[in-house]
């Protein structure tokens, strides 16, 4: 026969504790088990509370959340317009200078000497490098040299040649203007052995064979003297009579002074076309000074190649190109700041000058065909430094910030955004106060730069501090 599970139970209980189970136990069971009860019904009531949700509720929170506002404060300060480009610094003009220099002896030009190396200053007077033994030479002047300059030529770039001579303690004068004559011979004959070179002569360096021609036609001029002198004195003596049939002795020393004529008008010309000769394979003209090596191929035991060395003339300066917006707003003279973040310093400027909008050649755009592409319009930009910019500077990348507008003084400006114009054509903003309470200040709007529009009330107060909105 099947027990109940509940008789089975009993009969469990009363195995184990020896009999039938007591009232005091079942009531206790009764207890336990209603406490259980309870504890199933609180949980099950608070997942319901969080679950279920009344009308007002739900209402509530599907309503949109109450409107917040951005405000910025009104500020007072000097409101500077603005104009950023990228440059590089350079001189103003760059001049490739290939030597063609001729030595008795050389079959080929070979550098030998490299006196100026990529980035040095150079002064007038300097010697820049030597090719097959001779010196390249910087001087003052305007004219390329398109000639040798050697006794007795005359010219523009002779007097250019005089007055670089002089500017260096060479020259003193005595010579006319543009004329190379004796003093200038002199001069250039210093200014040579000052450099401890010999000077190149019109027969060489050296000069060996105009010297050993000088040398006999002043043999010349002293022997025709001699004879003048002579018979001068024999005259004034009397120690001289007349021969039958012989020319007079006045008309013989009207002879003997032609000779000598002749004999000094020989050796003044010879002299006058003979001498010392600047090269012009030796010399470069550069207008300004200090100038700068820019560029250098030169090697020592390496040929000439062209360009040999490129100078840079004048003082260092920044160029650099607008887009034709921008130099619609910069003119020359206004203030500028160039700002080498490499060196970490920065120079105050000045605008040169804006030249007018041009396009280059070549096309933009990376991996574009050839002829392909947008070309890119500028305009070129000129910065004059305030101070002299070192030498290291040539050729780096800068900013250049221009200040193209600039207020007189403080001014109370806004943010921009904070600015509205409605329909009417009233400018105005949004004040807050410190409740949140919005009032409408109508503005006249003057300069804006970097982001902030200057302002003035002019229906209504508005002062340094106050909010104003900017946003919602």
């Amino acid at each position: 026969m099947r027990i109940p599970w509940s008789a089975k139970a009993v009969a469990d209980r009363r195995v184990e504790g020896g009999g039938v189970s007591s009232p005091m136990a079942r009531r206790q069971r009764l207890v336990v088990r209603a406490s259980v009860a309870c504890a199933v019904l609180s949980l099950a009531g608070l997942a319901a509370s969080t679950i279920i949700k009344s009308p007002d509720q739900l209402a509530s929170e599907s309503r949109a959340p109450v409107a917040s506002v951005i405000t910025a404060p009104v500020q007072e300060r000097i409101l500077k317009q603005t104009v950023v480009v990228r440059g590089i610094v350079a001189a103003p003009t760059t001049l490739d200078v290939t030597p063609v220099i001729g030595v008795d002896g050389a079959t080929k030009q070979i550098v030998t000497s490299v006196r100026a190396k990529v980035g040095k200053s150079v002064s007038p007077g300097d010697v820049l490098l030597e090719v097959s033994g001779r010196p390249l030479i910087a001087l003052k002047g305007q004219l390329p040299p398109y000639r040798d300059l050697k006794p007795g030529l005359k010219g523009q770039d002779v007097s250019q040649l005089q007055q670089a001579l002089r500017g260096l303690g060479h020259y003193h004068g005595g010579d006319a203007a543009g004329t190379y004559a004796a003093s200038t011979k002199a001069a250039v004959l210093r200014f040579y052995d000052d450099l401890g070179y010999s000077a190149p002569m019109t027969d060489g360096v050296g000069g060996a064979t105009d010297r050993a021609a000088l040398d006999n036609a002043q043999e010349a001029v002293e022997q025709a003297r001699r004879q003048v002198d002579l018979l001068k004195s024999q005259l004034d003596g009397g120690l001289v009579q007349e021969r039958a049939g012989a020319e007079s002795l006045p008309t013989q020393l009207k002879y003997l002074q032609r000779s000598l004529d002749r004999a000094e008008r020989t050796y003044a010309e010879l002299a006058a076309r003979t001498g010392a000769v600047v090269p012009m394979g030796e010399v470069v003209f550069l207008p300004r000074f200090p100038s700068l090596v820019a560029k250098s191929s030169a090697t020592v035991g390496g040929l000439v190649k062209e360009p040999l060395i490129s100078l840079s003339t004048g003082a260092l300066g920044v160029v650099a190109k607008l887009r034709p917006d921008q130099a619609a707003t910069v003119t020359k003279g206004m203030t500028a700041q160039i700002v080498a973040e490499g060196f970490g310093s920065e120079v105050a400027g000045t605008v040169e000058g804006v030249a007018p909008v041009q396009t280059d050649s070549e096309r933009v755009g990376v991996g574009s065909p050839e002829g392909t592409g947008t070309a890119a319009p500028y305009a070129p930009l000129t910065i004059s430094p305030s101070t002299t910019l070192p030498t290291s500077w040539a050729g780096t990348d800068v900013r250049v910030v221009v200040t193209a507008a600039q207020s007189p003084g403080a001014v109370e400006v806004v943010p921009l955004a904070a600015v509205s114009t409605g329909t009417d054509g009233r400018t105005v903003v949004s004040k807050v106060d410190s409740t949140g309470s919005q009032t409408i200040v109508e503005v006249r709007p003057g300069m804006s730069a970097d982001g902030f529009v200057e302002v003035t009330a002019t229906a209504g107060q508005l002062g340094p501090g106050d909010e104003v909105v900017v946003g919602r």
